[in-house]
């Protein structure tokens, strides 16, 4: 009897440590379309069992009916970040259901999920994604996740990264967080944050749910363009900012420079017919371009005659060469060359002005001043400028910007070379990176699958350089990340990801090296970690002759 009670009581005595529920953003302020997905990455430091999930739901705008509501919970690899348009990489682990009543419009109600199953979580790294439903049926209404938008970030990607994004406690730590309005595919609206409480108790038999993730960058990676995207203009951050574009092939893009000028009382006020059209500069100007202006074209520089100025915040250089589309990252890289200072559906015959001038300093202005969003009812302007100089630099200069539209109304910034141009993805407010002359796909390492206990999947090598007669695969229990840099050994700009515990000649096979990987169906395999990583031999590539990819982390489990 004392035993069991001294039990009883030790049990008791653990579960009022716990420090359940977690608590995250109050108050939430923004919502995603019915059926959305919400994603932030908890780090469990001590096994936890997870029976209740609160969340903010939306307003009704898509809530046009109360009754049962069901969510679901996923876990993909161990963070969301860079992982949330691939759905292969994520499996649905948990169901949950809340009672909901009809709100009113603009207002973001909380509702209590309980779970159906509760969910048991070990010590690690999660990526979590939660879904809304997005249409009525079997007893379930239509609803829609409502989140907090991230404020005072250090960085619109990298999770907790915000004032309001980063939470913790014993047992785990939140870092949110992004959304998508449809659940794992299509624009990232980020930082979006869970607004809510996590329940749970300690200890429990932790799930094992098979992941994969990359890391890292494979060699030879080379981007003549840039961009970042923001689905909504409320996560834009280049406020007052400057981003200068170095020139030559090899063209340096960092923070700083000439701040946003206001337009000198000489500058041309440009007429456009519509709020979408371009004007040819030579034709506002009355004569030729009055300075050079130079951009790489495929490793090679070029000297524009003219440049074609678009009401919608970008200029090509190469006329009627870009037809006026959407502000979409596939119409960014396709057809001609473009500079984006601040790419965005606006209206400019609704209010404010596009100048052009040569300022004091003999640099040639192309000026926003205050101009309208696009939409009834949207009363936001933003000023930025893009400036050629003397050098054959280029700047994108800033002022207040605003943030309004969203939906229909991204905002793309960057420079592309059109063509087909290779993706570029980065954070424009942490400039410090250099684009190179020519467009070369790094060797990218995957799977074919995710590790399941019982099956066999393969890890795959694309992008081969040209003539490479075989590679290398390589298998280790080590992790190294950040990578070993081999430059010492005649392989610049490549990485050293894995151990090479085990080393296997791999042939090319349909322009990839494939190594499969077949796993045993026993659960003791269960949450076991393998760090790979495949290397290409290739004469000229370099003075090693090898390439290497990025590293891959495979996390094996029985769901």
């Amino acid at each position: 009897m004392l035993k069991s009670a001294l039990l009883t009581l030790t049990a008791l005595t653990t579960l009022c440590f716990a420090q359940s529920p977690l608590v995250t953003a109050t108050a939430a302020n923004n919502q995603g379309n019915a059926g959305n997905g919400l994603y932030f990455d908890p780090q469990i430091h001590s096994t936890v069992t997870i029976n209740q999930i609160e969340t903010a739901i939306g307003d009704t705008t898509y809530i046009t009916a109360g009754g049962n509501a069901l969510m679901e919970m996923w876990l993909g690899p161990s963070t969301y970040s860079g992982n949330v348009t691939n759905a292969s990489l994520w499996t649905p682990v948990a169901t949950a259901n809340a009672t909901i009543a009809l709100g009113s419009a603009g207002v973001y109600p909380q509702a209590l999920f309980t779970l159906s199953t509760p969910l048991c979580l070990g010590p690690g790294n999660y990526g979590v994604a939660l879904k809304s439903t997005q249409t009525t049926g079997s007893g379930n209404v239509a609803w829609n996740l409502a989140y907090r938008n991230g404020v005072t970030c250090t960085s619109n990607t990298i999770p907790g990264a915000c004032s309001n994004s980063l939470y913790s406690n014993t047992e785990m730590t939140f870092r949110g967080g992004a959304a998508q309005n449809v659940f794992l595919n299509g624009s990232i609206f980020n930082p979006r944050i869970f607004n809510g409480r996590i329940f749970y108790t300690l200890g429990g038999t932790p799930v094992a749910v098979a992941s994969w993730e990359n890391y890292g960058t494979g060699c030879n990676r080379g981007r003549t363009s840039f961009y970042e995207i923001f689905p909504n203009p409320g996560s834009t951050d280049v406020n007052n900012i400057t981003l200068t574009l170095g020139s030559g092939t090899t063209s340096p893009v960092s923070l700083g420079g000439t701040p946003f000028t206001t337009p000198s009382g000489t500058a041309t006020v440009m007429t456009f017919p519509t709020s979408d059209a371009f004007l040819l500069a030579s034709n506002v100007l009355g004569g030729p371009l009055p300075v050079p202006i130079l951009y790489n074209q495929g490793g090679t520089m070029q000297l524009a005659t003219d440049i074609e100025i678009n009401a919608d915040g970008f200029i090509t250089p190469v006329p009627s060469s870009v037809a006026w589309s959407g502000a979409l990252v596939p119409n960014f890289h396709s057809s001609g060359p473009r500079w984006c200072p601040h790419w965005k559906n606006m209206d400019v015959l609704g209010g404010g002005n596009i100048t052009i001038e040569v300022d004091t300093a003999g640099a040639l202005v192309v000026s926003w001043n205050a101009v309208k969003d696009t939409g009834a009812g949207n009363t936001g302007v933003s000023s930025f400028q893009i400036a050629f100089l003397p050098t054959g630099d280029v700047e994108y200069r800033y002022g207040a910007i605003s943030v309004g539209g969203g939906g229909s109304y991204p905002v793309i910034i960057g420079w592309s070379h059109g063509g087909g141009a290779l993706e570029n993805p980065v954070d424009v407010s942490l400039a410090g990176f250099i684009t190179n002359p020519t467009d070369n796909a790094e060797l990218s390492l995957g799977m074919t699958g995710r590790p399941r206990l019982g099956t066999t999947p393969a890890f795959v090598a694309t992008n081969l350089p040209s003539g490479t007669p075989f590679g290398v695969s390589m298998l280790d229990f080590v992790q190294i990340n950040p990578g070993t840099n081999l430059v010492g050994y005649g392989a610049p700009a490549c990485y050293q990801y894995t151990g090479a515990s085990v080393a296997q000649l791999v042939f090319p096979s349909s322009g990839t090296l494939t190594q499969a990987f077949p796993i045993p169906n026993s659960t003791a395999f269960n949450s076991v970690l393998v760090f790979a990583q495949m290397a290409a031999f290739a004469a000229g590539e370099n003075q090693l002759g090898v390439v290497f990819s990025n590293g891959t982390r495979m996390f094996m489990g029985s769901l």
